[in-house]
């Protein structure tokens, strides 16, 4: 059974670029897996992860400017990014 991450709470202005996509940054990090289960989202049954919500929601994020790396433990970016890992 995955269990959750830890998380935090921060307050942002809404009209700044984090501010505008705070609905999909709570989404993406929900959809994030536990640490002791990398490949498998804590929502979605039977979904690997990326899954689909977090996909769509990392997206949406990234398309209103704001960087999703930032938003993404680093010891999953070579998940999303394999390539990107490879050249560094």
């Amino acid at each position: 059974m995955s269990t959750m991450r830890d998380i935090v709470a921060t307050v942002v202005v809404v009209d700044c670029p984090l501010g505008q996509v705070a609905r999909a940054v709570d989404d993406l990090s929900s959809h994030l897996p536990a640490e002791q289960e990398p490949g498998v989202c804590p929502f979605c049954v039977n979904a690997q992860w990326p899954c689909g919500r977090f996909l769509a929601a990392a997206q949406h994020i990234a398309g209103c400017g704001v960087d999703v790396s930032s938003l993404v433990p680093v010891a999953l970016h070579p998940v999303l990014w394999p390539a990107t890992k490879r050249s560094a």
